[in-house]
């Protein structure tokens, strides 16, 4: 409500952060307490709010193909973030200087699956979904992690392994 037509002409650049990678930028950046978190296809990253200043990057080199080649930011909740990654991992960072506190490979068994999605994290759990349908044609799932550590509480298989809605699926690998 404090931007209006009137004085939008009157705003200036405060800050400016150059990533240090070229890559496609799909982040939903995160601000908490003056912090900013956003995430690039392999890079997480902290920097102040008020002055672009970089307080913590970390870097981490996917063993999978580059896929989508995007990651669209992080989940918070409790000093931790969370992040999928392109060769199907969900990891859990601590927001002050960002080192892992945990690494959960997503068992998914085909070549090819990402999770590019910004996770979604509350009550004690992070809600995160599958990509790969559109480059290997791979069935979608979502799942609940404990926030604490990791471990799957439950998947959800958007594909039925069975019955009429299987039947209309024709990737026969799965």
């Amino acid at each position: 409500a404090e931007i209006t037509t009137k004085n939008v002409g009157q705003l200036m650049l405060r800050c400016v952060y150059t990533l240090p990678e070229v890559v496609a930028f799909q982040t939903g950046p995160l601000v908490i307490d003056g912090t900013m978190y956003f995430t690039s296809y392999e890079g997480s990253y902290a920097i102040d709010a008020s002055t672009c200043k970089e307080k913590w990057s970390r870097h981490d080199k996917s063993t999978a193909p580059p896929g989508l080649a995007v990651n669209r930011g992080f989940a918070y909740l409790d000093g931790r973030l969370y992040r999928g990654t392109a060769d199907a991992h969900v990891v859990a960072l601590d927001a002050t200087d960002g080192h892992v506190l945990w690494d959960h490979a997503l068992d998914l068994g085909t070549a090819g699956i990402s999770i590019p999605m910004a996770p979604i994290a509350a009550n004690g759990r992070v809600y995160v979904g599958n990509a790969g349908g559109d480059t290997v044609g791979v069935t979608g799932h979502v799942y609940a992690l404990d926030a604490r550590d990791g471990h799957v509480i439950w998947r959800f298989d958007l594909v039925p392994k069975q019955g009429k809605a299987r039947a209309t699926w024709t990737n026969r690998r799965l």
